[in-house]
């Protein structure tokens, strides 16, 4: 049987007896049900948008997006539904591959009221999408697909988008220092764990292409007329304090450089020149801010947005300031790294006042947990610390260290200090019988205390 990815359904055209991109969904979904293993399903909620933007000029766009996710990830496939809603089930691709497509698709519909509520997070289902993560939604999925069958054979032909609704349970009252710092009444919804998920050619070997001259030119000329706005995603931070359920504090919005320039060259090694590497993060952040990211905290306390010390000081500073003219200054903390801050102190000094003064609060990342315990944190007029886990820490957390990093995160405020880099259970556990209550990381999602 072959599947038309990009077919685009007229509604007028089907009948009962010819099967409609529904019951080719359906039958798909039903032969995955043993290979759900880095697969993932995003139901695009066109249906709910005003009239004008389901005409088949938009519908046909959005699915162009989508077809070069398709083609570059084999055994992916896209359904046009006969309300106009799209239906992607992807093989072996990341979340962050996944988001890209997303942000062009929400982005040709940015005037329509209910995109323009929205505060999407990677990952997460919202009113404009439900995520399906088939390892652990694959009945979920079957279920979803089913109900619209019925609703369709009916000759509903799903005028309004079907949902299953959701078994709300009890939860226990929580009395605790994350309730009382981070805890905020929100509609309860379905959202979906982010996963990682690697390809299964991951492990192949590709030639590096050095950070040299002639390819920091090739890629600044890129850069500098990227809309980076598809490469910007968005991270929970969240906090966990004794028994308590993890409780969202802030979401970061970031760009990834290592994202960006695999759109222009394959392979790069950005670690082939560190002061270049240097130069390559001065141009994201620049496109970053002149983005204007949201960051308006709808569902979190805080955002955070990593610039570099360059940025802060450039042109387009101001630029980003503007647009924060109608949000709390003081719920955006803007991250360097500590090797930025470190590499020259009267720029940072110049960029930290200029931070200050226009209102936002700041941040430190990047940091190593042995920096941090030699670190004095009364020298640095900063709001929040970032400590990089990653696998070599829990073997650093030996002898005397455990109780120095303790005594560190003591000493600085335990709301203080983020532990970054969390793509594992193991890692938050580690982290929280260490004295850590605020993680980010692909695992925090999904974490659950044990």
């Amino acid at each position: 049987m072959i599947l038309h990815s990009n077919f685009i359904v007229d509604r007028n055209k089907m009948s009962g007896s010819s099967p409609s991109q529904l019951d080719h969904l359906r039958d798909y979904a039903k032969q995955l049900k043993r290979h759900t293993k880095g697969r993932c399903a995003v139901h695009i909620h066109i249906s709910r948008l005003q009239k004008h933007h389901q005409e088949a000029t938009f519908r046909r766009d959005a699915s162009a997006f989508i077809k070069h996710l398709m083609d570059k990830f084999d055994g992916s496939r896209n359904f046009a539904l006969s309300n106009n809603d799209l239906v992607m089930v992807t093989s072996g691709a990341k979340l962050d591959d996944i988001e890209p497509t997303l942000v062009n698709i929400r982005k040709q519909f940015k005037d329509d009221p209910l995109i323009a509520s929205l505060d999407p997070v990677q990952g997460k289902s919202d009113s404009f999408t439900t995520w399906y993560d088939l390892e652990k939604d694959f009945q979920k999925f079957i279920e979803s697909i089913d109900v619209m069958v019925k609703a369709e054979k009916a000759g509903n032909q799903l005028t309004e988008s079907v949902e299953i609704p959701e078994k709300i349970t009890k939860k226990s009252v929580k009395s605790n220092m994350a309730d009382a710092s981070y805890s905020r009444q929100v509609k309860p919804k379905y959202q979906m764990r982010a996963v990682k998920i690697e390809r299964t050619d991951a492990h192949t070997e590709v030639p590096k292409v050095d950070l040299d001259g002639e390819t920091i030119l090739k890629l600044e000329k890129f850069i500098n007329v990227l809309d980076i706005s598809a490469h910007v995603s968005s991270k929970n931070i969240i906090a966990i304090v004794g028994k308590g359920q993890p409780t969202p504090a802030m979401i970061e919005r970031s760009a990834k450089v290592k994202d960006v320039v695999s759109q222009l060259i394959d392979e790069v090694d950005l670690t082939s020149n560190l002061w270049l590497k240097g130069y390559l993060d001065d141009l994201v952040a620049q496109r970053l801010m002149v983005s204007e990211p949201e960051l308006k905290n709808k569902n979190s306390l805080a955002s955070i947005v990593p610039l570099t010390i360059n940025s802060i000081l450039g042109r387009h500073f101001d630029t980003f300031k503007k647009g924060h003219k109608s949000i709390d200054k003081s719920a955006i903390i803007i991250e360097l790294s500590l090797m930025d801050v470190l590499q020259d102190s009267v720029r940072y000094e110049k960029a930290q006042t200029k931070v200050r003064k226009a209102g936002y609060k700041l941040a430190i990342g990047q940091i190593d947990p042995f920096a941090l315990t030699i670190l004095d944190p009364s020298g640095l007029d900063v709001d929040f610390f970032k400590v990089l886990w990653r696998p070599s820490v829990k073997n650093w957390l030996k002898g005397e260290n455990p109780d120095k990093f303790k005594g560190a995160i003591q000493r600085i405020g335990l709301p203080r200090v983020i532990i970054s880099g969390c793509d594992t259970d193991a890692a938050i556990t580690t982290m929280r019988k260490h004295g850590a209550i605020l993680f980010e990381g692909s695992a925090v999602d999904g974490y659950k205390p044990k």
